[in-house]
């Protein structure tokens, strides 16, 4: 048999299907509507605008959210025509589902025809009333005075004369003036003190810059300083050492001295008693020749003659009468063993000349 169909028009499902399609349409005009509004907002207004639609544009089958999507949707739109934004539009939208709206979130931005009670002042007392606490507050009762009222051009900018013209040429526009939302004073006050606690940051952060900088720059004259200090000594420390070295090198042996004026002294004793035996009479005299134990002035009793001379070779050690030809071959020899003498215990070279004074020799080698 032939079994009765239900029509479409009256299927539960197809009736859902149809509603939420149409909703989806009434959201996709709304959103651009939104859109053409863009333009004319303020970069803050315009971030947390598009964060809004972002989160109205979650995907759902809940005709009762699409609902209140739309409802959201088409309060923002409003907001924006009035040319002031509101709550819950003053701050970015928080986690989870968006609130329910009631139905007299619209009833501010309702279009009032020309007979109707509401139409003037009283009117909108009475729409005031009617509202809420927090959203009447958002309605001015104060007539429209002209395309560039002060609300709409603090919150627009040059662009509130443009919108203010495009909101009056739409039917079903509230001409109204004067919308102050506390909320967006308080946002505006926490922006500003935001950016001042910014300017604080930024200038604390140069001082310190500065003051690592004039640092630096202090320990790099310090480490300069400290190199220059340390080249400065290792150079006095080198020529230091280097007249030391100097020194050591000029400075003739103590001990190769001594055996220099060892061997010198018996060449010499060698010579004196060659010389003694050769003329017959001892080379040898420990007293002074003016003294008694003097061999020619026991004989003739005068001084000694011009030709012979007392050298003296070492200090109070012995003296020798010479003849000059064996005064000039020694006296080279002694005045090396002198100088080396003094060189080493300071005592100073003396010869006696015919009178008897103490001078250097004069016979040069």
């Amino acid at each position: 048999m032939r079994q009765n169909v239900v029509p479409s028009e009256e299927n539960p499902a197809y009736s859902d299907i149809r509603a939420a399609s149409a909703l989806d349409g009434a959201f996709t005009k709304l959103v651009f509507e939104i859109n053409c509004h863009m333009d004319l907002l303020r970069r803050d207004a315009r971030v947390r605008v598009k964060m809004w639609l972002e989160k109205l544009r979650q995907e759902t089958a809940n005709r009762v959210w699409k609902r209140n999507r739309n409802m959201h949707a088409r309060l923002l739109l409003s907001q924006l025509r009035a040319g002031q934004l509101s709550h819950p539009f003053t701050a970015l939208p928080g986690p989870g589902p968006v609130p329910i709206l009631g139905r007299w979130a619209l009833a501010p931005y309702c279009t009032l025809s020309k007979g109707s009670p509401r139409s003037g002042e009283h009117g909108m007392r009475r729409q005031q009333a009617s509202c809420p606490d927090g959203i009447g507050m958002g309605v001015s009762s104060r007539p429209h005075r002209g395309l560039g009222s002060p609300g709409i051009e603090e919150y627009h900018g040059r662009h509130a004369g443009q919108e203010s013209a495009c909101g009056l040429c739409s039917p079903g526009r509230q001409q109204r003036d004067g919308i102050t939302d506390p909320l967006t004073r308080i946002e505006l006050e926490a922006a500003l003190g935001a950016c001042r606690e910014k300017a604080l940051e930024l200038e604390l952060r140069l001082k310190n810059a500065e003051e690592r900088m004039h640092m630096q720059a202090i320990a790099q004259r310090q480490e300069e300083q400290r190199r220059l200090r340390a080249a400065a000594q290792h150079q006095t420390m080198h020529t230091s050492s280097t007249a030391a070295e100097r020194r050591d090198r000029h400075r003739p042996d103590e001990d190769t001295l001594k055996i220099e004026f060892d061997d010198f002294e018996q060449a010499t004793q060698q010579l004196r008693q060659r010389l003694g035996a050769s003329t017959g009479q001892s080379p040898l005299w420990h007293a002074h020749p003016n003294t008694s134990n003097s061999p020619r002035e026991n004989k003739a009793g005068a001084s000694p003659s011009a030709e012979q001379r007392i050298i003296k070779a070492a200090p109070d050690r012995y003296q020798v009468l010479v003849s000059r030809p064996q005064a000039q071959f020694e006296a080279s020899h002694f005045r090396r063993a002198v100088c080396i003498q003094n060189m080493s215990s300071g005592v100073k070279y003396i010869n006696t000349t015919n009178s008897g004074n103490l001078s250097a020799p004069n016979h040069e080698p």
